[in-house]
């Protein structure tokens, strides 16, 4: 069961795109501090613990994961907030402090609609771009059909005798580029 578990993991991190993955770890988060808060309310010491653990596992798995190649100043800034939340968190195990908690889940909320946006705007993005590549390859396969209808394959006579027919004007097709290649008549 647990190996069926890890590869139902694998298998989802191949498949779900990373800004969906950061959204989905940011609700965990604000789910387990909503559960710690709750727990605090109670005075129930072992949960509001798991809880503020689990929270902070999130956190430090987010921190760790920043490609600080690749993300530049945006990474360093995400570095010092998860940084800041994890020090919140461990000051809300030693103090309960619920305005705290409270903040907490605040801002990873704000934080949460900001990567909800981006993931948005990236399947914008993405569906624009594979409907245009999609309108190239359509272009693409109809200048070739029509390229080849229009070829100079000689057509005959009643008699038998050959002429060659030209249908094509010069220039009468656009250039096209699919995936980089560039496709022009």
């Amino acid at each position: 069961m647990n190996a069926q578990l890890v590869q139902a993991y694998k298998n989802a991190t191949h498949m779900v795109r990373k800004t969906k993955q950061v959204i989905m770890l940011y609700d965990g988060v604000i789910k387990f501090l909503q559960r710690a808060r709750t727990a605090i309310e109670e005075r129930n010491i072992q949960d509001r613990y798991n809880n503020l653990t689990q929270a902070a596992e999130i956190v430090t798995g987010l921190q760790v994961c920043l490609d600080f190649d690749n993300g530049g100043e945006v990474a360093r800034l995400l570095y010092d907030y998860y940084a800041g939340l994890d020090a919140r968190i461990s000051s809300i195990h030693r103090s309960e402090d619920l305005t705290m908690l409270d903040s907490c889940i605040r801002d990873l909320k704000t934080m949460r609609e900001a990567w909800d946006e981006v993931d948005t705007h990236e399947v914008k993005q993405n569906q624009e771009e594979s409907e245009s590549m999609q309108q190239s390859a359509l272009e693409a396969a109809q200048c070739k059909e029509d390229q080849a209808d229009d070829s100079n394959v000689p057509s005959y006579n009643a008699t038998g005798s050959g002429t060659r027919q030209h249908h094509m004007p010069r220039g009468a097709y656009q250039s096209t580029e699919v995936q980089g290649v560039s496709v022009s008549a």
